[in-house]
């Protein structure tokens, strides 16, 4: 199983979760993708949509003015539109 990054500071909504959504679509099932990102907004939006899709589990952890999302990927149905902000 893989650890992924994606680094979405200073990206705003929609923008970011796009683009943390793509990258958990080409992720495997069983891999871990970590979002480093700057906005609260479009940290609770991805999490959010993650759960809501059965897409996998949520963890959340502050570093400064970093947020880090880790998210272990279960479902393989996954489309970057699927997230809402």
């Amino acid at each position: 199983m893989a650890v992924l990054e994606v680094d979405v500071r200073g990206l705003e909504c929609p923008k970011a979760v796009t683009e943390a959504m793509k990258r958990l679509a080409r992720a495997s099932v069983g891999d871990t993708v970590v979002v480093i990102a700057s906005s609260p907004e479009c940290v609770k939006s991805l999490a959010s949509s993650v759960v809501r899709l059965g897409i996998g589990t949520v963890s959340l952890e502050r570093e400064g003015g970093c947020y880090r999302l880790r998210i272990v990927k279960l479902s393989s149905r996954i489309k970057p539109s699927d997230a809402t902000c």
